[in-house]
């Protein structure tokens, strides 16, 4: 299965999944690029296509390939981006 996982900049998209695919809480430095993880649960298998949140990336979302889901992340301790 092929997710997208999206959001906005410094929401913690590549800490969130890298912990997901290691099992274990670590801190992640700041991805620059996009970049996929493949991540096996029990017997489900994800391609998690993990993709940058800064503005000026935003408009590659439209050009992402063929995906069975989404994933939106935000961070809610962010209080700035939601005044």
């Amino acid at each position: 299965m092929n997710l997208l996982l999206l959001g906005l900049d410094n929401a913690g998209k590549t800490t969130f999944l890298l912990n997901i695919k290691s099992r274990r809480v670590t801190e992640v430095a700041i991805n620059v690029y996009p970049h996929n993880e493949e991540i096996k649960i029990g017997y489900n298998c994800f391609d998690v296509f993990d993709f940058e949140g800064r503005e000026a990336e935003r408009t590659s979302w439209k050009y992402y390939p063929v995906m069975d889901g989404i994933l939106f992340l935000v961070d809610a301790a962010d209080l700035k981006r939601f005044s």
